[in-house]
């Protein structure tokens, strides 16, 4: 939680390596877990070009797609007639095909530079989206229903699947600066973390330090 508060707080920051794709543009980074792909491999592919629409079909807009470490060995391993398939996806990505344009293919070792590059984000609820409420950018969940998976309020979130609001409408309002859940968004962390503001290593710190030396003295009377 600190590393995110610290790394966003001064804003939008692009890697010199992702100028390129994303400088001056609107950026959604997306992520997908490991097994995104294969419990459902056509939906799963379906959805990912879903999103790369936006950056294909609207001016100033780019993706950063950050998939999870293990998705190719996963992929490998449960549904390997669809590794072609990924592999040339990957591939075409990071050879900057005129299918893919201002898409990025984040495989990099810290997922920091992912967030600080993005306008926005997209996720299945988990930890990291979890930790990007820290920086009260707009969250488009996928996911038919947030009911019992998250402690945070539904109205403070996108749904890429609300079919009165649905991907193409969110991806144009946000890339026009149209953002009507912002307010919910406002201290969302705070919610449900103590310490969002970048001091909960510290403080977890002094409290250890606080027993540890109130122990000792004890023990030494």
């Amino acid at each position: 939680m600190d590393a995110v508060y610290n790394a966003t707080k001064k804003g939008k920051t692009i890697p010199k390596k992702w100028e390129k794709q994303l400088q001056g543009r609107f950026v959604f980074a997306l992520d997908t877990n490991c097994m995104y792909l294969v419990n459902d491999p056509f939906n799963g592919f379906a959805y990912i070009q879903q999103v790369f629409d936006a950056a294909r079909m609207l001016p100033n807009c780019a993706v950063i797609w950050r998939p999870h470490p293990l998705t190719r060995i996963s992929i490998i391993h449960y549904i390997p007639q669809m590794l072609k398939q990924y592999d040339q996806m990957v591939a075409e990505i990071k050879a900057h095909s005129p299918m893919y344009p201002n898409i990025v293919f984040d495989d990099g070792p810290e997922y920091l530079s992912f967030f600080n590059a993005s306008d926005a984000y997209i996720s299945q609820p988990n930890s990291l989206m979890a930790l990007y409420t820290v920086t009260e950018k707009p969250i488009v969940v996928n996911s038919h229903t947030l009911a019992g998976r998250i402690l945070l309020p539904e109205k403070a979130f996108y749904q890429i699947y609300d079919s009165e609001f649905p991907w193409h409408k969110i991806a144009n309002n946000l890339v026009k600066g149209i953002d009507p859940k912002k307010s919910y968004r406002l201290n969302l962390a705070s919610q449900i973390y103590s310490y969002t503001d970048g001091t909960s290593g510290e403080t977890i710190y002094r409290e250890i330090k606080r027993e540890v030396i109130l122990k000792t003295a004890g023990e030494t009377k």
